[in-house]
């Protein structure tokens, strides 16, 4: 199915993230999946050279601050909704 919005529903205290399609499809996923979850809805692993995704060091940032960048850029971003980026299809 395409053209289905995601909806970043859920940051927990424990870091686990929620989005759930409009069709009520989920996924949870915790620190591990901020920074591929969190670029669906905007957020760039690092303005200056994106070179990197958010998983390992770039010449400006080290993984763990763009960790905690992706985290605190989910946490504001609950409620946004995005496009649908495949994440059923693939399972």
């Amino acid at each position: 199915m395409c053209g289905l919005l995601v909806k970043l529903e859920n940051m927990d205290s424990d870091g686990i993230v929620t989005v759930r399609r409009e069709d009520n499809k989920s996924h949870t996923g915790g620190q591990e999946y901020w920074c591929s979850i969190a670029r669906y809805y905007g957020w760039k692993a690092c303005e200056q050279c994106d070179d990197t995704d958010g998983s390992v060091d770039c010449a400006h940032h080290t993984e763990q601050d763009m960790l905690v960048s992706a985290g605190e850029f989910l946490s504001a971003h609950v409620g946004d909704e995005t496009d649908d980026p495949g994440w059923w299809d693939e399972r």
